[in-house]
């Protein structure tokens, strides 16, 4: 709980730092308590995990890139593998019709054959005949009638032959034309083919060049995440606390439920208060500059929760005013005090923990509905309220407004800045 002398964290940041802290800590899914107790630096930490966050981007852009270019080689490779099919089956169908053309220009070669030696034979028949029958006409008259009969026949006979010959042979020239171009589509398939294989072979080489590109980046990634992961770990070990995003919209829905105060107006108070929880507090009570009311009040508090006063994080003294608030609602002890009774009967805990996620958002709601938040026309003075305590503060007009400002800001536009 902000009042006057309490610990500002940095209220008077930029707009625009606000909103890059706080959409940084969403991407994240994770916030982290940006303070070191002892040991390790909290702030080397962060710049390593930052460092291998943009490590990870990089490398997820070279992945989706690898796996852009793999799908379009896998692509071209299955449509070339399907016009290598294609041109195969051309070729089957190809060498099928030649040897149909094979066969029938073996059957037309052998019926030629036969047909001549059919006309071989007819025309020494008509030799035969016409040698016999100028002698038999010349000892008899008669049998010159029978002489030409039969000389008739097989001239007709002999033309049918004849015919029959041309006919095979204007046949077998067609078919052996067009076994000839069949030959030359064959040539040309074949060639086809071989470019085609190719391609081929060129498409599965960078296929797998591609494919092992993926498993690279993929691995790096995973390598990065391992790194990433124990940064963070060792970030937690250090801070003692992960506050996830989820868990405190599901608080923020809990609070609102229960007090009637809009959840995006209690989670734009968080984000200005706390960036989320990432800012709840670095030091200890011996350096958090408290007042005397809130040492006496953080001892109490302490005891009933049967931990050490002097080892719980506290917000950190600014160089004015007093340090000392508590938790991710920044409540100071002597505040928290003043609604712990109502925090227990909304939760359930009983004490309520200022470091309990949910404990500490539900006494954010009671406060600002205490000061008029469960009505959308009171948020801007309970923010302002949240902030400076009341008018008589004198920054009520100035740093005071900016603050409400900022969280109604926030509280607008919640949703749409996180998506």
């Amino acid at each position: 709980m902000k009042l006057l002398y309490r610990y500002k964290l940095t209220w008077y940041t930029s707009v625009c730092t606000v909103m890059a802290l706080f959409l940084y800590s969403i991407a994240l899914f994770v916030v982290y308590t940006p303070y070191a107790s002892a040991g390790e630096d909290s702030g080397d930490l962060l710049h390593d995990k930052k460092k291998i966050e943009k490590k990870i981007v990089k490398e997820e852009k070279k992945l989706q890139e690898a796996k852009k270019t793999l799908t379009t080689v896998q692509h071209s490779l299955s449509e070339t593998a399907q016009r290598v099919s294609r041109t195969e089956d051309q070729l089957n169908r190809i060498a099928r019709e030649v040897q149909q053309r094979e066969k029938e220009i073996k059957d037309l070669t052998a019926r030629l054959t036969f047909q001549r030696t059919v006309l071989k034979s007819i025309l020494r028949e008509l030799y035969r005949i016409e040698r016999e029958g100028v002698v038999t006409q010349f000892l008899t008259r008669d049998s010159g009638h029978f002489f030409a009969m039969d000389r008739d026949r097989m001239i007709t006979v002999r033309d049918r032959v004849m015919d029959e010959v041309k006919k095979i042979e204007k046949s077998k020239t067609q078919i052996e034309v067009a076994k000839a171009k069949l030959a030359q589509q064959k040539e040309k398939q074949r060639e086809l083919l071989a470019q085609q294989k190719r391609e081929q072979q060129i498409l599965a080489v960078t296929r797998n060049e591609f494919a092992q590109r993926v498993q690279k980046h993929a691995a790096t990634i995973a390598e990065l995440r391992r790194e990433l992961s124990e940064v963070k770990n060792r970030l937690a070990r250090l801070l003692d606390k992960v506050i996830d995003t989820d868990d405190i919209i599901k608080a923020a829905k809990i609070a609102s439920k229960a007090t009637g105060v809009r959840k995006d107006f209690i989670l734009g108070e968080l984000v200005v208060e706390t960036k989320l929880g990432s800012y709840t507090g670095g030091c200890t009570y011996k350096k958090a500059h408290m007042r005397d009311a809130d040492k006496e009040a953080l001892k109490k508090i302490a005891k009933e929760l049967g931990r050490n006063y002097k080892k719980l994080k506290l917000s950190c003294y600014p160089g004015y005013g007093h340090g000392g608030a508590m938790g991710v609602a920044q409540f100071m002890p002597t505040t928290w005090l003043g609604y712990k009774d109502r925090i227990a009967s909304a939760t359930g805990h009983n004490p309520p923990d200022p470091w309990n996620l949910v404990d500490g958002v539900m006494a954010m709601a009671l406060y600002l509905k205490n000061k008029g938040a469960d009505h959308k026309s009171g948020e801007f003075e309970a923010a302002k309220r949240y902030y400076c305590g009341s008018p008589a503060s004198p920054f009520w007009n100035t740093k005071c407004n900016s603050y409400a400002k900022k969280v109604i800001y926030w509280a607008d536009n919640y949703e749409r800045l996180i998506k």
